[in-house]
C-alpha cells in the first residue's frame, strides 16, 4: 500500500483518448481512476486537475500547465493513469518525471504500478522509456529499408523500359 505523510497535495493528470481509444477502452474513466486510487491509497488532497484532449499534433497545453506549477512547487505528486497517457510517449514520461522529481514531485502510475520517488519505479520507468526508443528506431529503420526497396524497383523498371 502506498503511504505519504498528511498533508500531500496531489494533482491529477489525464490526457483524453483518441476515437480509436475509445472505442477500445469503453469503461477506462481515467480521472475516476485517479481519484479513487487519491482516496484508497493515499493520505493527501487534492489540489488540482489536469485535463488535455487527444490531438494527432501532439500539443498538449495543459500538460506543459502542469510541468510549470511543478516547478512552482504547486503540489507534491502527481497521480497518473499510465505511463502512456503521460505526455506524448513513454520517453517524454520519463524525461519529465526526473525533471520533476528534481523539484521533489513524484509521479505516480496507477496502471504500471510505478512511483518515481522509488528507485525500483525510476528503473522500470527508464526501461519502459528505453524499450520505446528502441522500437521507434527499429521502425524508422523498417521504413527507411522500404523506400530504399522501393526505389531500388523503381529504378530497376525504369531501366528495363
Amino acid at each position: 500500500m502506498f503511504e505519504e505523510k498528511r498533508g500531500l497535495k496531489i494533482a491529477i493528470y489525464v490526457k483524453g483518448f483518441s476515437e480509436k481509444e475509445k472505442r477500445l477502452f469503453l469503461d477506462k474513466d481515467q480521472m475516476k481512476i485517479c481519484k479513487e486510487f487519491i482516496k484508497s491509497q493515499t493520505k493527501g488532497v487534492l489540489v488540482k486537475e489536469y485535463y488535455d484532449n487527444y490531438t494527432k499534433s501532439g500539443h498538449l497545453p495543459m500538460f506543459n500547465q502542469m510541468i510549470e506549477d511543478g516547478k512552482e512547487n504547486r503540489f507534491d505528486m502527481i497521480i497518473t493513469h499510465e505511463v502512456e497517457r503521460f505526455g506524448k510517449d513513454a520517453v517524454e514520461a520519463y524525461q519529465e518525471s526526473m525533471k520533476l522529481l528534481h523539484y521533489g514531485i513524484g509521479v505516480r502510475f496507477i496502471e504500471n504500478d510505478i512511483f518515481t520517488k522509488e528507485s525500483l519505479g525510476v528503473l522500470k520507468l527508464e526501461i519502459m522509456a528505453q524499450m520505446l526508443e528502441k522500437k521507434k528506431n527499429l521502425q524508422s529503420e523498417r521504413v527507411r529499408d522500404g523506400l530504399r526497396r522501393k526505389k531500388e524497383k523503381d529504378a530497376k523498371l525504369v531501366y528495363t523500359k
